[in-house]
């Protein structure tokens, strides 16, 4: 069975559209973590994302004076960690284990 001009134009436009979704789907999370990556400081949630630290932790830590160095805004504003900051703690945690 031969298929029209019609049928096989609809047929490349569905897959077209259909793998355009799918590499959309897939380099999204992607390109968000490199944007990530290029932040010089980053939130609680975006450590999370990046580093697998979860946010709960760096509050707790945070509370009883540990985990990595922040900033903080003024009159208790956002928490703000730089990648250096998460690096060295990291490292800190591996030596000692």
């Amino acid at each position: 069975m031969e298929l029209s001009e019609e049928q096989k134009v609809m047929f490349e436009t569905v897959v077209s559209e259909s793998f355009q979704s799918v590499l959309q789907n897939m380099l999204t999370p992607v390109v968000n973590l490199e944007l990530l990556k290029r932040k010089e400081a980053l939130t609680e949630k975006e450590v999370e994302a990046l580093y697998g630290i979860s946010a709960n932790t760096l509050r707790t830590k945070r509370a009883r004076g540990g985990g990595p160095t922040y900033r903080q805004g003024p009159e208790r504003g956002n928490v703000l960690y730089t990648h250096k900051d998460i690096v060295n703690y990291l490292e800190n945690i591996k030596k000692r284990t």
